[in-house]
């Protein structure tokens, strides 16, 4: 009896501690991990097209691509170059004059090597820069024996030589000698005028051109549009002093009026000089600084 009443004892305390208990829920906390916000980099607008009517560049145009060449023959003096941009593209320029997204643009060619310097902007002014060499071929001039570039004037020397020479009147000699001068001359003031009609000379052009440091390759004539200067590799600066050559044009240096221009860090810069006399009449003087 004694050991059943401990037992019922017992198992009555059991069962009230274990009712008495409650049951606690332990929730763990969860922290959520920290990431870090990369900032993507902004990059500068790129060129979507890059193309010359009529003209095949060396290579095939990629964005990437930031170089292309091109040669044309003596005949083509002008080219049409067509360049678009991606959407984030603000604005496009090409040797410092702006362009309109897919319109082309005209730009007159000298014989030799003609530099264009293409710079997209986007809207954070950030730039980027191609560029493209067009180099056309010097005219050659045929050669052409006098007497066959004039035949007429050869026939007409030669009646009067066999006329002075079956003839001793000297009043008849120089009667025919006239007669050959006044020809001849005709026909020089004849070609003179033929020439001018179809001659256009240009206004855009400079006088002079110099620069505050660097040695030329060559010394700058009105004619010559490219020239490369050498500087020392410390220079950051230059300053350019352009004259035009009539009154009226105005000049342009990378697209504005400051004449001292910034040199890039690399080995080359390239500058462009552009005088309008208007807007048929323009002309773009590239200069190229190497360190």
């Amino acid at each position: 009896m004694l050991s059943t009443g401990l037992k019922r004892s017992i198992n009555l305390f059991l069962v009230t501690a274990i009712a008495g208990m409650s049951l606690v829920h332990f929730t763990p906390v969860v922290y959520a991990e920290a990431t870090e916000t990369t900032q993507q980099p902004q990059t500068a607008s790129a060129l979507t097209k890059l193309e010359i009517d009529g003209v095949k560049l060396d290579k095939e145009f990629s964005a990437d691509v930031k170089e292309y060449s091109a040669s044309v023959v003596n005949e083509v003096e002008t080219i049409k170059m067509l360049v678009e941009g991606n959407e984030s593209a603000s604005a496009i320029t090409i040797n410092g004059q702006s362009v309109l997204r897919g319109t082309p643009a005209v730009f007159s060619l000298q014989s030799g090597e003609n530099i264009f310097q293409i710079i997209i902007y986007d809207a954070n002014h950030a730039e980027t820069t191609y560029k493209v060499h067009v180099t056309r071929s010097a005219k050659v001039e045929p050669v052409t024996p006098a007497a066959a570039a004039n035949p007429s004037n050869q026939a007409a020397g030669n009646v009067a030589q066999a006329t002075i020479l079956s003839s001793g009147n000297s009043g008849f000699q120089s009667s025919l000698t006239r007669t050959n001068t006044n020809a001849n001359t005709a026909s020089q003031s004849s070609t003179q005028s033929m020439s001018g009609t179809t001659q256009t000379v240009s206004k855009a052009k400079l006088s002079a051109l110099t620069v505050s440091e660097g040695t030329w390759d060559s010394s700058f004539t009105s004619d010559e549009y490219t020239y490369h200067i050498a500087v020392p590799s410390d220079t950051t600066a230059v300053t350019i002093h352009p004259a035009a050559a009539s009154q009226g044009a105005s000049i342009k240096i990378e697209g504005g009026t400051n004449k001292t221009v910034q040199l890039d860090n690399d080995n080359k810069t390239i500058i462009s000089v552009v005088v309008t006399y208007n807007d048929n009449d323009r002309k773009t003087y590239v200069l190229v600084f190497d360190k």
